[in-house]
């Protein structure tokens, strides 16, 4: 209870307050104006009403009008425009003792919206209708009969002549009107009531000015935004509590003479600019941040605010229409809620002075409402004598008090707060001088310490630097380098793209097809593979950046691929000149455990540069045993390297020296077998000397193996494909499903070749659409492919139970393992890699669909007796050098130039051709030199 009075204490105060002063209001007016109620009668049953013809009525005519009782007003009450009604009272019918020598009829207004043009009173007698007095909004001031305020029509008894005659009202309205009149029986007493209403009048102005006083004194002396906006807005209402009590009681005091526009132009004007000047202190009082919906709302209010201003130039036919009440209360009724709603959001945020804000227009709005609901005809007029106050003007008044309290408290908790900030920052202020002279003290000790630190910190900075500098220059050099194999990749792949696109346009031509043909397809054929070579190269060191590659340790002859190589090699090298020799071999162990495959890379990548860059004299490979591992040294007498050269040697697109520079190659080759040794659990270093030669060492650690340990599956080439001419069984139907046109007509070429049926999509959907009407019995699948590519479809297929079986092969542009792995996870049977050899794709058809093969010489196996002949040496020294130089042209002539007695060699090294096998071609041709020695 205590911290809900605590967060609520100052709304619940200020509730409390209204509470009793509405009390004290209460008592006074009953008090003040209470004995005023038995000096005024009421007439509504003393008066009849009749509507006046459209001709007017002269004369005597009024008597001829149908007079009715006022009781049946409420069934014609809803009077047409520029109505005119008269109305007639019987003075013989008034009670005794009410009339007196100066009386007066009123029009009691209340808080009803009047529409009253005029109203005019005649005196009926003897010699007919006379005009005694008159008022309204359309009667000039200075021809009024009565100076007070309202309605009033003074009549002096004498004119009357004392005998029994009628009062005639004539009362020119517009839209409602209700005839609430009232009998004086003297003026002084209507006057003394009219002093009883201007004091409570001046009370509430009394009241606001005094405020306004309090407020203004205030603002001016903190220069406060937030008590200036209202001070504007209070001094505004205040005017308009002027000019609404010099209106109700007639006294012209500022304006003498001036009509009823005037005032009520003068009012709404000061109306909108006082709400203006309240949405800004709104905006200040609670906070409101620019863009946030509350300034918005703000911002609406405001321009419909102005939108009032055009009614206050409306003039009579605005201000006492119907409509504009109606406008005006809902104007009034809108703004206050709206305000109220506001700020219970902001009070519910905990912002607690946003309590009295509601309070204050929770009381203007409850009082203003129930003004607007009566002077509209919705809620009945209240008694007497509350229905002689403005409850608008009270809830106004009512509210400034409330809302001052607000504002003040608001200013008092922003001073409370500045002068805790300033009691903080004193405190941290004196806080802060206390460290400071224990910091002045630290820090002369750490001066001399600190200093003595710098000058480690600026000999390490400049190490830093100098160690930046030569980043740099390396980050330079790799850039540099990577831009030379740039060069040498374009120079390298121009070559032979230039040869594949210059006769792929020449076999375009019927003459030069049926004439060079041959040549065109084996210069094309050998290009591809160059191209081929290229491209692994950069995909191996891609490999072997990524740790895709990993050493597969298995047991080999050390000896037998020593001699492989140096005789696969010896061609190249006596070519140039250069004598290759292999020594050593007689202290290594033969049989060894580890990768032959990277092994035998290393070594042939590392004699090929030797041999490259070697012009006369000899390259030499040692092979010593040292500890567990074994060394293999590569000697050449060569150009050499720089010294400054030989640490970037082994980094990818590296070369070095102006003649290396000349020579082909793309600069991957020492960083890849670098790479390799390593992946080997060994390393390679380098020696040289400018102008003398190189010495390359690879240090391996291989463990000793048994004969007996030898994979025999190493090496073996399988069956030879080139003698397959078709399958035995029924044919068999593959669906070949790639984007490529070409691509598709390759394969369907091979296929229909054996016999195949050859059907095609160009995408994973129209392959699914195939499928749906014709079931093959293989599918080959490519997977890069628009709308559904080979994965999808791939799935889509072995989701669905007809077809779970179906083989299905990827066709794949990718080397890597992630790309053969994707394919087995979606569903694959089995995958080859583009470019297609018919080798691999027969190989493939074999594996899925369990075929036995047709061959041209039936099982591939050579009359009994036959045995392989090698030609002469000088026939498989040129065989070495076409292969050797990849001229798969060269070999076809080398084998058509052999005579007869060598079919077992030539099938032998054409099986191997159709493979693209060259590796192998050069084991055999070297097998032959060595047996012919």
């Amino acid at each position: 209870m205590l911290l809900f009075l605590s967060r609520f204490r100052n709304p619940i105060f200020a509730l409390l307050a209204v509470i009793v002063f509405g009390f004290l209001y209460w008592g006074a007016v009953v008090r003040v104006l209470g004995p005023f109620k038995d000096l005024q009668l009421p007439l509504e049953e003393y008066l009849e009403f009749a509507a006046e013809p459209e001709a007017g009525v002269e004369g005597r005519g009024i008597e001829g009008l149908e007079f009715r009782p006022l009781g049946d007003w409420k069934t014609v009450g809803r009077a047409e425009a520029s109505s005119v009604y008269w109305f007639r009272l019987s003075l013989d019918r008034l009670p005794a003792g009410w009339i007196k020598d100066s009386c007066l009829i009123e029009l009691d207004e209340g808080r009803r919206v009047w529409t009253v043009d005029s109203l005019r009173l005649y005196l009926s007698g003897g010699e007919g209708m006379s005009l005694v007095s008159q008022t309204g909004y359309a009667v000039e001031r200075t021809q009024r009969s009565w100076e007070g305020g309202g309605f009033a029509l003074p009549v002096l008894i004498e004119q009357a002549g004392g005998g029994a005659h009628s009062l005639y009202i004539r009362a020119a309205i517009r839209g409602r009107f209700d005839p609430n009149f009232r009998f004086w029986s003297r003026s002084e007493q209507r006057q003394a009531f009219q002093a009883r209403l201007d004091s409570f009048a001046l009370l509430n102005l009394g009241a606001t000015l005094s405020v306004v006083l309090f407020v203004g004194l205030i603002a001016i002396r903190l220069k406060s935004p937030l008590l200036g906006y209202y001070l504007g807005y209070l001094g505004l209402v205040a005017f308009n509590l002027m000019n609404s009590w010099q209106v109700r009681s007639g006294n012209g005091l500022f304006w003498e003479g001036a009509g009823f526009a005037r005032f009520t132009t003068i009012s709404l004007l000061v109306f909108v600019i006082s709400y203006a000047f309240l949405f800004a202190f709104t905006r200040i009082f609670l906070g409101v941040r620019p863009g946030a919906k509350a300034s918005r709302l703000l911002n609406g209010m405001a321009l419909l605010n102005w939108a009032f201003l055009g009614l206050a130039f409306g003039g009579d036919r605005v201000f006492v229409s119907e409509w504009a009440a109606y406008l005006f209360a809902s104007r009034e009724t809108l703004f206050a809620a709206c305000l109220i709603g506001l700020a219970i959001v902001y009070w519910k945020r905990g912002q607690k002075e946003a309590g009295l804000y509601v309070l204050s227009f929770s009381v203007t709005l409850a009082l203003g409402l129930m003004q607007n609901l009566t002077r509209v005809g919705i809620v009945e007029e209240w008694a007497y004598p509350f229905s002689e106050l403005s409850l608008a003007n009270t809830g106004i008044i009512l509210g400034a008090f409330i809302l001052a309290i607000a504002a003040t408290d608001r200013l008092r908790l922003i001073q409370v707060e500045r002068d805790r900030a300033r009691g903080e920052a004193l405190e941290n202020l004196q806080r802060l001088h206390a460290m400071e002279e224990s910091a002045r003290h630290e820090l002369e000790l750490k001066v001399e310490q600190r200093t003595q630190e710098l000058s480690v910190e600026v000999e390490r900075s400049r190490n830093a630097e100098k160690a930046l500098e030569v980043a740099l220059g390396d980050s330079e050099e790799a850039n540099r380098a990577k831009s030379a194999f740039l060069a040498a990749m374009s120079h390298e792949l121009r070559t032979p793209l230039n040869a594949i696109l210059g006769y792929a346009q020449l076999l375009g031509r019927p003459s030069y097809l049926q004439s060079k043909g041959p040549k065109a397809v084996e210069t094309i054929k050998s290009s591809g593979e160059h191209l081929l070579e290229l491209i692994n190269d950069v995909l191996n060191l891609s490999k072997l950046e990524a740790g895709k590659v990993s050493a597969e340790p298995a047991s080999f002859d050390l000896l037998e691929l020593l001699r492989e190589l140096v005789a696969m090699l010896r061609v190249s090298a006596e070519q140039k000149g250069v004598v290759l020799r292999l020594e050593g071999e007689e202290k290594v162990p033969q049989f060894l455990l580890g990768d032959r495959r990277l092994l035998r890379q290393i070594l042939i990548n590392l004699l090929g540069n030797a041999i490259k860059f070697t012009d006369s004299g000899s390259v030499r490979l040692v092979v010593e045993s040292e500890g567990e591992g074994i060394v293999f040294r590569i000697v050449d007498t060569g150009v050499g390297i720089e010294a400054e050269a030989l640490e970037d040697i082994f980094e990818p697109f590296s070369q070095s020296g102006s003649e290396r520079e000349k020579a082909k190659g793309t600069g991957l080759g020492l960083a890849i077998s670098r790479k390799l040794a390593r992946q080997m659990g060994g390393d390679i270093l380098v020696e040289s000397e400018l102008g003398k030669g190189s010495e390359f060492r690879l240090m391996l650690v291989l463990a000793k193996a048994k004969e007996a340990d030898l994979d025999s599956s190493l090496e073996v080439k399988g069956e030879a494909y080139e003698r397959v001419v078709g399958y035995k069984g029924e044919r068999r139907c593959v669906l070949v499903v790639d984007d490529d046109e070409l691509n598709r007509s390759v394969l369907g070429e091979l296929l229909e070749e054996l016999s195949f049926e050859a059907i095609f999509a160009s995408d994973g959907r129209e392959a699914l659409d195939t499928l749906a009407e014709r079931m093959p019995n293989l599918v080959i699948m490519d997977l890069e492919m628009p709308r559904m590519n080979g994965l999808e479809a791939t799935r889509e297929i072995r989701n669905r139970r007809e077809w779970a079986d179906l083989p299905v092969v990827a066709l794949t542009a990718s080397v890597l393992e992630e790309s053969q792995r994707s394919c087995l996870e979606a569903g694959c049977s089995g995958f080859f890699v583009k470019p297609v050899k018919r080798g691999e794709l027969l190989a493939v058809l074999e594996q899925q669909l369990k075929l036995e093969w047709i061959r041209s010489e039936e099982d591939g196996e050579h009359p009994e007796g036959a045995s392989l002949v090698f030609p002469p040496r000088e026939s498989l020294e040129a065989l070495r050098v076409e292969a050797k130089a990849g001229h798969v042209k060269g070999v076809r002539t080398s084998l058509e130039a052999l005579g007869s007695g060598y079919e077992r060699f030539r099938e032998e090294v054409e099986s191997r051709l159709a493979e693209f096998d060259l590796d192998g071609i050069l084991e055999l041709v070297e097998a032959g030199l060595d047996e012919l020695k």
